[in-house]
């Protein structure tokens, strides 16, 4: 008996619907409840369904090859017109554009428009001709080649840009700056796997008014300067505003739209005056949720100004990119939450990283090297929740620099060395009244030119601890903070050429347990303020015929002093007059001496002072050249 399968006619119910669309027309005989057929009837009955399906359904996408209509990537004839042909193809649902190998020459812009991809062979290249170079190479635009007429985000949607090479030609000599590939009032637009070069004065790629969209795995250079101007970038994310002067007009609808939803990700951009970014900030309408990711930016001239250049971004991730030779490697202002994280940035001319009017950002884990002047400028009405665990290296001027009305809540975990290569310099310097940071911890500083950390105009700093200050050729730490008090706790300070610590004016300050060390100067820590007692150590040797030679030690704010000698430690006591000769009498105010008779077969003494206050100062004293 052959095996029977039933189904509930719900099930032919739901097959109706499916098919109704296509108006395919099948008929099945129905029982009252239950549709019953053999096995055999049923593969029977789903093959001829599929197959009905398979011929009835429209061809959704097509692809044109552009030699079909007369194009030649063999000769120096115009393809602007076949090219152009094959992307106003009309089509159902996707249309893709194929250029095979060769060069192209186009004399003016090709227009692309919605659910496009124009894909060119990896050896493929559109290439301006004379009468091309004062045009953009490629538009996005509407039916009738409109650009100027549809707003916000619905001028086009869905474009591909995809492989081979776009070149401005011979941009020697062009007259008119313009971009080469411009793309507005746009939505899912992609630009990949494809070089892009030579222009005159202008962007290689523009974004004006586009949204949730992305450029990436492209290579961009080549660039003709014009006159004095140093302001294009590569790739430009602008608002669509125009202003009255026509300084700001971009080529679509000014409605203000701006760019929102962009990925600029492992691009190469080369000898371009900036690399990303725009140089215009419209209140109320910045750019929004940019992410610029795992680029590389190469300048080897003398005129690369910006490889980032940022005006009016707000939640914007700037990381991992690779910077150098640029004159500022990230530049930005009135920006808000946007974060510069893991960027490697060396040889800039000027500044690693500069930031000016800025909300609620944060620079961690960057690496700068080799700048002329600072490594991170922080100014204008700025706040930042943290500058941290960054590296930087070979500066001209200062390491770290906060001016003007700023408040940041954490500068910590930094990593600063060779400050201050051409002037004197600084580590990390704070030099505004307004400025308000609430703590300066565990930041490592070696060799400064000047200080380690320096607090001046009247700054509020709430706490300096746990940082790690050596070789500066002035001062460890100086504060110039009459405000409010300075908790300054827990830093280990060696090897300066002056105090450790400088309390200047009437500054207010708490000091513990610091441990200061290998200091050159007689001040370990030094006020001007009277009522707070100075801690210092000075040493010198004294030979007597037929005497040990002895050690004599001045102190000022010592609670203990032990000397170690080889493995022989020995704690010591304030030297009574009738030990002390007619010039030790004569000591400094506050000062207290200790003597100490010593075996100059050792080569040196390590001398360690406490204070009431918990602060270490240890000072090697060599007994023998």
């Amino acid at each position: 008996m052959k095996k029977i399968q039933t189904f509930p006619k719900s099930t032919f119910h739901h097959l109706d619907i499916v098919l109704h669309p296509l108006k395919i027309e099948l008929t099945f005989l129905i029982e009252t409840e239950v549709f019953i057929v053999t096995k055999q009837s049923f593969i029977h009955i789903t093959i001829f369904i599929l197959l009905l399906l398979f011929f009835t359904l429209p061809a959704h996408a097509q692809t044109i090859n552009v030699t079909t209509l007369g194009a030649n990537g063999s000769d120096t004839v115009n393809d602007k017109k076949a090219i152009q042909e094959a992307l106003d193809t009309p089509f159902q649902d996707h249309l893709t554009v194929y250029l095979p190998a060769g060069t192209y020459y186009i004399s003016g812009p090709l227009y692309i428009h919605s659910n496009t991809t124009l894909h060119l062979d990896r050896n493929a290249c559109i290439k301006r001709n004379a009468a091309g170079l004062e045009h953009n190479m490629l538009k996005n635009a509407d039916a009738d080649h409109k650009t100027d007429l549809t707003g916000s985000y619905n001028l086009s949607t869905n474009i591909t840009i995809e492989g081979g090479t776009w070149d401005g030609g011979d941009i020697a000599n062009a007259t008119s700056a313009r971009n080469l590939i411009n793309i507005g009032h746009a939505n899912h637009v992609v630009i990949q796997n494809t070089t892009i070069r030579n222009c005159f004065g202008s962007h290689l790629i523009e974004f004006a008014g586009v949204s949730d969209s992305q450029i990436r795995n492209c290579t961009l250079t080549g660039f003709r300067y014009r006159g004095s101007l140093l302001d294009s970038e590569a790739i430009q994310l602008d608002v669509c505003h125009s202003d009255e002067d026509g300084s700001w007009n971009p080529a679509f609808l000014a409605d203000d739209t701006f760019c929102q939803n962009i990925i600029i990700s492992n691009n190469t951009i080369r000898d371009y005056p900036r690399g990303v970014g725009n140089h215009h900030a419209l209140d109320g309408k910045h750019n929004l949720n940019i992410t610029i990711q795992n680029n590389t930016f190469v300048n080897t001239t003398s005129l690369g100004r910006h490889a980032i250049n940022l005006a009016g971004f707000d939640n914007t991730i700037v990381q991992n990119n690779s910077i150098q030779g640029y004159g500022w490697g990230v530049r930005a202002y009135s920006c808000n939450v946007v974060s510069l994280i893991h960027n490697n940035l060396k040889n800039c001319s000027e500044v690693g990283i500069s930031l000016s009017d800025f909300m609620n950002s944060v620079i961690r884990s960057n690496t700068i090297d080799n700048t002329n002047r600072h490594g991170i400028l922080i100014n204008g009405y700025s706040s930042l929740s943290d500058i941290s665990s960054n590296r930087i290296s070979n500066t001209g001027a200062h390491g770290i620099i906060i001016d003007e009305s700023v408040c940041i809540q954490n500068i910590t975990g930094n990593k600063l060395s060779q400050i201050g290569q051409n002037r004197q310099a600084t580590g990390i310097v704070v030099c505004s009244k307004n400025a308000y940071i609430t703590s300066i911890t565990k930041n490592t500083i070696q060799t400064s030119s000047l200080n380690g950390i320096s607090i001046s105009e009247n700054a509020t700093i709430k706490n300096i601890s746990q940082n790690t200050v050596s070789k500066c050729k002035l001062y460890g730490i100086v504060i110039d903070c009459p405000k409010k008090k300075t908790t300054i706790s827990k830093n280990k300070i060696s090897a300066t050429n002056n105090s450790a610590i400088l309390l200047c004016g009437k500054s207010k300050a708490s000091l513990s347990k610091n441990r200061i060390s290998s200091i050159y100067y007689s001040r370990c820590v030094r006020s001007e303020k009277k009522k707070i007692t100075e801690g210092s150590i000075r040493t010198k040797i004294t030979k007597k015929k037929k005497r040990r030679p002895v050690l004599h030690i001045y102190c000022r704010g010592a609670r203990k002093i032990t000397v170690r000698i080889g493995k022989s430690s020995y704690t010591l006591r304030p030297a009574k007059k009738k030990e002390l000769s007619k010039k030790d009498k004569r000591l400094k105010t506050n000062e207290v001496i200790y003597l100490l008779p010593i075996n100059t077969g050792k080569r040196s003494a390590t001398i360690t002072m406490k204070d009431r206050y918990g602060n270490i100062y240890t000072m090697k004293q060599f007994l023998r050249k």
